[in-house]
């Protein structure tokens, strides 16, 4: 017989059998911490897929966050479509409330969007019609879109 074998007929627990407990106990150990990091791993998925639904749902475009000038600004609970005319410096301005990219031309800032300014008349009872993103190489026109 073995010295284990012998040493565990006598009551005894040997060297042998006290590695085989640790080796019972470290799985379990290691599987908390995989279990934690899963989860840790599985919430930062999804808060990154959030947040791509998310921009996709009110800008239009797919990314972690708006671009300077997304495709879809949504301002006083509607939307506003971006338009295919974009001023370029050194483009002729063709409206001469339409800003450019050195002055307002008497519009009030808005607020931003990741990267631009948005410019348009200042808030009051009605609605613009009309309002511009100002980057700093264009200003983009974007138009109001739907009905009320």
């Amino acid at each position: 017989m073995s010295r284990g074998t012998l040493d565990s007929a006598a009551g005894q627990s040997s060297d042998y059998e006290t590695e085989s407990r640790l080796d019972r106990r470290r799985p379990r150990w290691r599987l908390g911490v995989q279990i934690a990091g899963a989860v840790v791993g599985v919430g930062t998925v999804l808060t990154l897929c959030w947040n791509i639904y998310r921009v996709h749902d009110r800008y239009g475009e797919w990314g972690l966050t708006e671009s300077a000038a997304p495709p879809r600004l949504p301002m006083y609970s509607r939307t506003y479509e971006r338009s295919s005319y974009v001023y370029h410096r050194g483009d002729a301005v063709r409206s001469p409330m339409m800003p450019t990219l050195d002055k307002p031309n008497g519009n009030a800032v808005l607020g931003d969007t990741g990267g631009g300014t948005i410019l348009g008349p200042a808030p009051g009872a009605n609605v613009p019609t009309v309002v511009y993103v100002r980057t700093s190489d264009a200003v983009y026109t974007y138009s109001l879109s739907g009905g009320p």
